[in-house]
């Protein structure tokens, strides 16, 4: 039974210790119909949503960003 039980402990240890290492610095959540208003670092035209993304998230300073469809 202590067998039992300490296997257990041990695989949630490594099941946690992946899912710590799993999640990543930076993270993008996406929320609909929302813009987020002012401390724009700058604005862009003609261009696509991925751009967007990959734009933001090599940019320390940039934290959230607005992508218009229209």
């Amino acid at each position: 039974m202590l067998r039992l039980a300490l296997a257990l402990l041990l695989g949630t240890m490594v099941v946690t210790a992946a899912a710590e290492e799993a999640v990543p610095d930076r993270r993008l959540i996406v929320t609909r119909d929302m813009d987020f208003y002012g401390s724009d670092l700058q604005a862009l035209f003609d261009t696509d949503r991925d751009a967007c993304v990959r734009l933001c998230l090599s940019d320390p300073q940039c934290k959230a960003f607005t992508f218009n469809t229209r």
